[in-house]
């Protein structure tokens, strides 16, 4: 992840330079040059950093996993933690590329060893925020043990979600209201390993 992300800047700096000396008001074989120079100057800037990023990786991420009434975890480290975002389930391991992802309803699984069994959560929604320095903030809005998660409730509340969604009328707020608690219900079902 790593690795490609820089590599794609890198080319992007290179063709977004190669734009401006192409407009320079100097001779052609100046511009030729000048761009001679500065793809050899990015060469050498990629071979540093792919040096740097394969020497210096941290073999654990830092957690601080968080909501507004508390912590679950400070400055924890661990080896990897599985998070359900938007744009679907990923994992996080150190090195992992910088990124702000934003959390869907989901199960969230924090390995303090890859070959341990992961402590589980269900996030009701949230952040997370992968730093760099391969330090992870998740901050959610609501997070519960999956062990105190109790799957007759969770049925009822999805059986009575429907029942009110199907009542509203369209485009009403509690149409709004009665699809968000379809749709989070229908994740804590899926997360306890229930058929929604």
């Amino acid at each position: 992840h790593k690795y490609h992300s820089r590599v794609t800047f890198f080319y992007l700096r290179l063709f977004v330079r190669s734009l401006f000396i192409g407009y320079l008001p100097v001779h052609k074989e100046s511009n030729m040059l000048a761009f001679r120079r500065v793809a050899s100057t990015q060469r050498k800037a990629v071979a540093n950093v792919l040096a740097r990023s394969f020497s210096d990786e941290a073999t654990n991420i830092t957690l601080n996993f968080a909501m507004p009434h508390g912590a679950l975890y400070e400055n924890e480290e661990v080896e990897l933690v599985r998070l359900t975002s938007c744009a679907g389930e990923y994992g996080v391991t150190a090195g992992h590329t910088p990124n702000v992802s934003q959390l869907a309803p989901g199960l969230a699984m924090v390995y303090k060893n890859k070959d341990d069994e992961p402590e589980k959560f269900f996030v009701s929604g949230g952040f997370a925020f992968m730093h760099p320095n391969s330090v992870l903030d998740v901050a959610a809005v609501e997070a519960v043990s999956l062990d105190d998660l109790d799957p007759k409730i969770v049925e009822a509340q999805l059986s009575d979600a429907r029942a009110a969604l199907a009542a509203a009328a369209a485009d009403s707020v509690e149409a709004a209201e009665a699809q968000i608690e379809v749709e989070v219900n229908t994740a804590m079902a899926s997360a306890l390993g229930l058929s929604a």
